[in-house]
Parts: structure tokens; sequence; C-alpha cells
């Protein structure tokens, strides 16, 4: 396990400090993340104090999170249908294989015969 470090972050004008165990730069790119909402939910024609933007950068934050987590699980979902249509064509596949086997058995077996019974017919004139 990595060891925690300290990172300084200036989120809406206010310094924290926090720990953490990710590179620097991935800290610095969620306080910029969450300074670009701030703006975001500030920039609506109503003046906000700070904590009330937070909040509503907050709430923006949770529906995009929200939005990913569905379209994760329906990406989810149909990578699982898709697994199985292809564990069912690929058992379709086989199945064809064994049938194709099976035929080119067949058709070797008739071209035997058909040999045979041609040389069968033609020892029977010549005679």
């Amino acid at each position: 396990m990595s060891e925690k470090k300290k990172a300084t972050l200036v989120i809406n004008s206010y310094t924290y400090t926090v720990m953490h165990d990710e590179p620097d730069d991935y800290m610095q790119r969620i306080a910029h993340y969450l300074n670009n909402k701030i703006d975001a939910a500030s920039q609506g024609g109503v003046q906000l104090n700070g904590q009330t933007a937070i909040v509503m950068a907050g709430v923006s934050i949770t529906d995009e999170l929200f939005k990913s987590q569905k379209n994760f699980n329906g990406l989810n979902n149909e990578i699982k249908r898709t697994m199985d249509e292809y564990d069912s064509l690929k058992s379709d596949n086989k199945k064809l294989q064994e049938t194709i086997e099976a035929l080119t058995a067949q058709v070797e077996e008739l071209k035997k015969k058909l040999l045979i019974a041609q040389v069968s017919n033609e020892h029977k004139k010549s005679y």
C-alpha cells in the first residue's frame, strides 16, 4: 500500500491540505475541475455565496457521477449481451463445423462408392 502524501489545494479561494495516495497533478486536476464547477454555478446570473456555490457544484458533479454510472451500467449490460451472443455464435459455429465435417465425410464416402460403381460398370462392359 502506498504512503499517503499531503497536497495543498486551492478551492474557491480557500486553501486546503488533503492526504492522498494519488499523483500530485491528479489532485490538482481535481481542484481545477471543482473550481470550474463552482465558477459555472456562480455564473447563473444569481450571486451565490461561497458555500452555496460549492453545494451547487457538488450537485452538478453528483449528477455527472450518476449519469456516468448509468452509462457504465448500460455499457456493462451491452457487453454482457454481446458476450452471451458471442458464446451462442461460438456454439453454433462449432455445431456447423461438426456438420461440415460429417457432410465432408459423407461426400468422400459417396465418391468412393461412385468410383467403385464406375470401375464395376467398366469391368462389366469389358466382358
